[in-house]
């Protein structure tokens, strides 16, 4: 889903297909690692993980982009990465039901560690 979410993404960002493989698969790394850590069910955990991930995007591009990118990015934009992590979280809420409802009309088995709240 990684590769897949990239591909539809990158078609609307002007970041470098390679970056934005990278940014995602770092992303992915650290928000599989959290949540085999300290997984609750729920749509509280999914907003956590939304939140976070969306913290994190802002110093991993900047980091990859000192690395990769011959003209590394000048501005952080602070007051928008604050912005979108405080909105994040919060559009999350809306957002989990209708995986909830993808999920049970796809038949998607979930693992026996797993739980749902909206059944």
């Amino acid at each position: 889903m990684t590769y897949l979410i990239t591909l539809l993404v990158a078609s609307v960002t002007a970041m470098p297909l390679g970056m934005f493989l990278l940014l995602n698969i770092i992303l992915y790394a650290l928000s599989y690692t959290f949540k085999s850590k300290f997984y609750q069910p729920g749509p509280i955990f999914f907003a956590i993980i939304c939140g976070a991930m969306s913290v994190a995007f802002m110093p991993i591009h900047f980091i990859l982009s000192l690395i990769i990118e011959p003209t590394p990015i000048q501005d952080l934009e602070i007051i928008f990465w604050l912005l979108q992590s405080l909105l994040t979280p919060l559009l999350s809420f809306a957002v989990y039901p209708i995986f909830c409802i993808i999920d049970d009309l796809t038949n998607k088995e979930l693992p026996t560690e797993v739980g749902r709240q909206f059944e």
